[in-house]
């Protein structure tokens, strides 16, 4: 459930109900400290799409038509999120950039979280578009709408299996719960990385 476009000469809004398992059933509040973090896809290549159409990313042709493609046809990771039901502690769609939305998850989980940027899955057109920047995008970036979760390192083997059966979909573990509330993002070498932004702007 999200907002509505706020700026435009068009605005659509679309409802849709349904029911959930009461028993099974994905939420932002189940993270514990010391779960493992893991992301869908390649965050990030939707925001750079956008900032190749407003002139602020200078990309390819080639690099142009996937990074738009990324942002004007999001893959809906329907299918893994049904299997995460019954393996994951919480998740979270990234609409708002992959930090902001773990700080949802973090805040209804009342924990913090690290994130390592040598863990993070960039994709080869934002790395070719975007160079030193596109950890930024990845990290900040938002509508790619993949999904973010946890789940407890007890779970792994049983995430391994499920991921055996997903051949399309990319999963990579970028991070991990903390008892502290802080919100880290640390390089390779271990140190803190500090964010201009910590979410996506939408216009």
């Amino acid at each position: 459930i999200g907002g509505d476009t706020t700026r435009g000469p068009l605005t659509i809004t679309v409802q849709a109900a349904g029911e959930v398992d009461h028993e099974h059933y994905l939420t932002r509040s189940g993270a514990k400290p010391g779960d493992l973090i893991f992301v869908t896809g390649t965050p990030g290549d939707a925001a750079a799409g956008l900032a190749s159409i407003q002139g602020h990313l200078t990309a390819n042709q080639q690099d142009h038509d996937y990074l738009t493609a990324r942002l004007n046809r999001p893959t809906p990771r329907v299918d893994i999120g049904l299997k995460l039901r019954e393996i994951a502690s919480s998740c979270i769609d990234i609409s708002d950039g992959l930090v902001a939305d773990m700080g949802h998850i973090a805040t209804s989980s009342e924990a913090g979280f690290t994130i390592n940027t040598s863990q993070l899955p960039l994709s080869g057109h934002l790395l070719s578009a975007a160079g030193e920047n596109a950890i930024i995008y990845a990290l900040t970036g938002g509508d790619d709408y993949e999904l973010c979760f946890t789940i407890s390192p007890d779970k792994y083997e049983q995430l391994s299996a499920c991921l055996g059966e997903q051949l399309i979909t990319k999963v990579t573990q970028i991070g991990e719960i903390t008892a502290n509330k802080a919100i880290k993002v640390i390089d390779k070498a271990g140190a803190e990385l500090k964010l201009d932004a910590s979410g996506y702007r939408h216009f």
